[in-house]
């Protein structure tokens, strides 16, 4: 399936403003320039735009446009972007090899973090792939997320391999 207009916007903007090419109260460009620049309609143009504005990455001032925010969405004291997104802001060409695609395992006795009842009953989502940056491999990769909240997860595959991405397009979580 195509991704979106609007989302492939979005997230370029947003790649963008991730690695600084825009900074906390830079003007971006406006719904014409960005139209035109794409070769898309204004409508898909703004509905982009809204989606950085929902998720904090820019507000609208009327009579100046779309401005970069201090105010992104963030995990707390602790954020984070994924290898895919640091390594492209290095202008590094990224690979992903899925090594083992996502199963559902119970969790290792002596896991690394104290689980609650309710994570080790609903049982863990396991996935190792290794991660190369312009063709060299760089990172092998072991995820372990809780089987809580995914529906349907073993049953898609990763969007573009990518964890993240999966995440929010398939569930909506950034």
């Amino acid at each position: 399936m195509k991704t979106p207009q609007y989302r492939q916007l979005h997230q370029l903007l947003k790649k963008q403003i991730l690695a600084g090419e825009f900074q906390e109260g830079d003007l971006l460009p406006s719904e014409n320039e960005l139209s035109a620049a794409h070769n898309i309609t204004r409508a898909t143009v703004r509905q982009a735009l809204e989606e950085l504005v929902k998720e904090k990455y820019i507000y609208k001032h009327k009579g100046r446009g779309s401005v970069v925010s201090s105010q992104r969405k963030t995990l707390g004291l602790l954020s984070f972007r994924g290898f895919s997104e640091v390594a492209e802001a290095a202008h590094l060409t990224v690979k992903t090899v899925v090594l083992q695609k996502p199963v559902l395992i119970p969790w290792e006795d002596d896991f690394f973090y104290p689980l609650s009842k309710a994570e080790k009953a609903a049982g863990c989502i396991f996935l190792e792939r290794l991660r190369c940056a312009d063709q060299d491999p760089v990172m092998l990769e072991y995820t372990y997320i809780p089987n809580s909240g995914l529906p349907d997860f073993l049953q898609h595959s990763l969007v573009h391999d990518s964890l993240f991405e999966t995440l929010h397009v398939q569930y909506d979580i950034e």
